[in-house]
């Protein structure tokens, strides 16, 4: 529809004209599509694909412009006759017929409508609510019910319809929790149709404006559709509308699933147009259970339901803002609740649930919905919606819609990406805050999507490439720009790297896989020795390491500080981290006298050692792919204040380039090769501690020697003080503080430049100590 309405609206432009041509030619392109699509046959399956894009064109156009169809009212009532036993094609065309008459009966004017071509329609439309199937029924009831307000006032039609379905279905319903049973199918079919045409009924026609008309005397006003309550034939509570409510209650109740699966899109027609039943507890209850229901089709019945619903409710709710605007009125609450305030209380009590279905925890078996694409885009769909209408905190939904970008599916990735960028339009700090839960969603969608299929040391499957590129594109659009933006983007993916593996962090985010269990995972394909026999906590997290890592080189580069920074913070990592530990296990060693050292609970051996690996594969992979030798990564000050321009571009693979490759830039073959001797010396953290002696001295990380001899000759000035500034207060100038972070780092130098260099002077031996990664070089 926003297609075709776009082309109209631009083919109007133009013109240069007034609507009169504009609708002339419009009418001229109806009659030349009616003329080829009277003219098809379904012989081959070119004829029935074109007779198909035809149909919805002029379905298409009828939303946007239904005067354009008004002559051609005629030849589509034939398409409308159809026996039981009619072909499917038949069916398919008579759906799209009533979709279009939908749009041009209420602005067909009652004169022009003959008594036979009244008649003739009836007749047609009450034939497929009695004989057809449940859609044809739900398009016929809607038509039939624009007939009657609109061009025969004969409302005994419709009391028919609501006297033969509501009336025999409450009888069946008080047997049934009389003590009997819904178990046979003529009544099950029977029930199936009469929910179709009561909530269509309910949701097209103002049975309590009918209703009240008939009870006013007759005046010579315009006739009006009018409906006496003696002619209801069944118990009505309160009124009609709530009739149906607590009909459809208890006949959910009865257990039925065919029913059941009835009635969850029926509930989005009744609620259409009954606005005041959607906060109620019966509806939300049953929305409730549609959305926990084991089978997989009442979910995607559900999810359709409310995403057509939170549609329907945007356009009244653009309408209603649209008209009070424009006449300078304040909503009007007498004739019930706004359309945004029948939309709010969807969103605010199912969107737990929405979320957990788009994840993959809730709903139909576990099996079906990691392999159903289409409960995924319903979700996507329905939370579109309520974003739209402002009834949704983007902070919520970001991780679920981010882990969309990795399932695996073209359509389900396209829209996640266009969702995510809308949401971060303005205001991309939230995705800042919320990117290690994202991470940690898609690395859980990950798991669900491809079991067995994700080990270390492997590269991701191919069809996930499509997550790599979504993150990249974000990156690229939103945060590149701005250098604090990309450095607090950087800095939360390498603090994830640094802390998202940790042992508690883990089994607190993955709870279920911290029970201790084997993995089972493909044998094809290379793999790091020894980890199948890691317990199922060890083995994610070091795959979780990897994932990370993978992320962190698919991001497209375009300054030559973006791979120094990450370079910079690396080394950071080693410093204070890797050499510490180190030094930690070692001391425990000299002490335990053969026994295990312990260490404190704080200290995680086994996530340290793989995470330096990663670190270190991630700097070799940027310092070649960017062409930064020693010399640039050790001279680099992160501090420094000079305007870049943009030195790599398109020839690092920045993402307008639109090549996906298979194959992810972080080396996993390096990065197995790696974590090989920390997976084989897993439960022996003296071993771990030596292995990564060994990672750190094979290494040659790029310590800035010059800026740690700063550091050292602050602490000593801080130390001494300055002389013979009398008897002040003060610290003092000399006496600069230090951070932290800087007390901790305090290399030496390196092996590589002492010999060159001249001779600097030494630093006192009282305020230098000497780390791990000193004492090895």
């Amino acid at each position: 529809k926003d297609f075709v309405e776009d082309l109209l609206l631009r083919y109007k432009k133009s013109l240069n004209s007034g609507d009169k041509l504009f609708l002339e030619s419009l009418r001229l392109w109806v009659r030349v599509l009616f003329d080829s699509f009277s003219t098809l046959t379904d012989g081959d399956e070119g004829s029935r694909a074109l007779r198909g894009a035809i149909m919805s064109t002029l379905v298409a156009i009828s939303d946007v412009q239904p005067h354009a169809l008004l002559d051609h009212l005629r030849p589509m009532a034939m398409y409308l006759k159809l026996d039981s036993v009619a072909p499917e094609a038949d069916r398919w065309v008579a759906l799209r017929v009533l979709n279009i008459l939908k749009s041009v009966i209420p602005i067909y004017k009652a004169a022009r409508a003959d008594r036979r071509l009244c008649t003739s329609m009836e007749n047609e439309l009450l034939n497929i609510i009695t004989r057809q199937g449940s859609l044809l029924v739900h398009g016929a009831v809607q038509c039939l019910c624009l007939v009657v307000q609109h061009w025969t006032m004969h409302t005994q039609h419709i009391c028919k319809l609501l006297n033969d379905s509501i009336a025999p279905a409450q009888g069946i319903l008080q047997t049934a929790l009389s003590g009997g049973s819904v178990e046979n199918p003529a009544e099950i079919r029977f029930l199936c149709r009469a929910i179709y045409i009561m909530c269509s009924v309910v949701e097209n026609v103002n049975l309590a404006a009918w209703i009240a008309a008939a009870e006013q005397p007759a005046d010579d006003s315009e006739p009006a559709p009018s409906l006496p309550r003696e002619a209801l034939r069944f118990t009505v509570k309160d009124d009609v509308a709530t009739t149906v409510a607590v009909l459809l209650e208890g006949l959910f109740s009865l257990g039925n699933s065919v029913i059941e699966g009835t009635i969850l899109p029926c509930m989005g027609f009744f609620l259409a147009n009954n606005r005041s039943h959607v906060k109620t507890k019966r509806m939300q209850t049953l929305v409730q259970q549609g959305l926990r229901s084991t089978l997989r089709d009442h979910v995607l019945k559900t999810l359709v339901m409310m995403g057509d619903l939170m549609t329907r409710f945007e356009h009244a709710a653009l309408t209603e803002t649209t008209w009070n605007s424009q006449q300078g009125l304040q909503a009007d609450q007498s004739s019930g609740p706004s359309a945004s305030e029948s939309a709010a209380p969807l969103a605010v009590n199912h969107l737990n649930q929405i979320l957990a279905v788009l994840t993959g925890t809730l709903g139909a078996s576990q099996s079906e919905v990691n392999c159903d694409g289409q409960l995924r885009l319903a979700a996507l769909k329905v939370l579109q919606a309520m974003d739209t209408q402002g009834l949704v905190n983007p902070y919520q939904i970001i991780p679920a819609v981010f882990s969309m970008l990795w399932y695996g599916d073209k359509i389900i990735e396209n829209v996640a990406g266009k969702f995510i960028h809308k949401l971060l339009d303005l205001r991309p700090q939230l995705f800042l805050n919320r990117l290690d839960q994202s991470l940690v969603s898609a690395f859980g969608v990950l798991l669900q999507r491809f079991p067995g299929e994700l080990a270390p040391g492997r590269q991701l499957p191919a069809g996930v490439s499509g997550g790599l590129c979504g993150i990249a594109d974000l990156y690229a659009e939103r945060f590149r720009k701005s250098k604090p933006n990309r450095e607090k983007f950087l800095s939360c993916l390498l603090k994830e790297l640094s802390q998202g593996g940790r042992s508690e962090v883990f089994a607190e985010r993955f709870p279920h896989l911290a029970k201790g269990k084997k993995v089972k995972f493909s044998k094809e394909g290379k793999i790091v020795a020894g980890s199948d026999k890691l317990s199922s906590l060890d083995f994610h997290r070091l795959l979780y390491t990897q994932f990370v890592a993978a992320v962190v080189m698919a991001l497209p580069f375009q300054f030559e500080s973006e791979p120094l920074w990450t370079i910079y913070n690396c080394d950071r990592f080693v410093d204070l981290h890797a050499d510490a530990t180190v030094s930690k296990v070692e001391d425990a060693t000299k002490g335990s006298k053969g026994k295990v050292p312990e260490l404190g609970e704080e200290e995680d051996v086994f996530h340290i050692c793989i995470a330096t690996a990663a670190m270190r594969v991630i700097k070799s992979c940027l310092r070649a792919e960017y062409r930064l030798d020693e010399d640039r990564c050790q001279t680099y000050e992160p501090n420094e204040q000079k305007q870049e321009k943009a030195k790599f571009g398109l020839l690092v693979g920045d993402t307008d380039a639109g090549a996906e490759s298979e194959k992810t830039k972080f080396n996993v073959d390096v990065y197995g090769e790696l974590c090989e001797p920390f997976v084989v010396h897993s439960g022996d953290i003296k071993a771990m501690g030596k292995e990564l002696g060994k990672l750190l001295s094979d290494n040659p990380w790029s310590s800035n020697t010059n800026r740690y001899l700063q550091i050292l000759n602050k602490v000593e000035a801080g130390k001494g003080g300055r002389k013979g500034r009398g008897k002040g207060k003060g610290r003092g100038r000399g006496r600069a503080s230090v951070e932290p972070e800087d007390e901790l780092v305090l290399p030496t130098g390196d092996a590589e430049s002492s010999e060159d260099e001249e001779e600097d002077p030494e630093p006192p031996a009282k305020v230098l100590k000497a780390s791990a990664s000193s004492r090895r070089r």
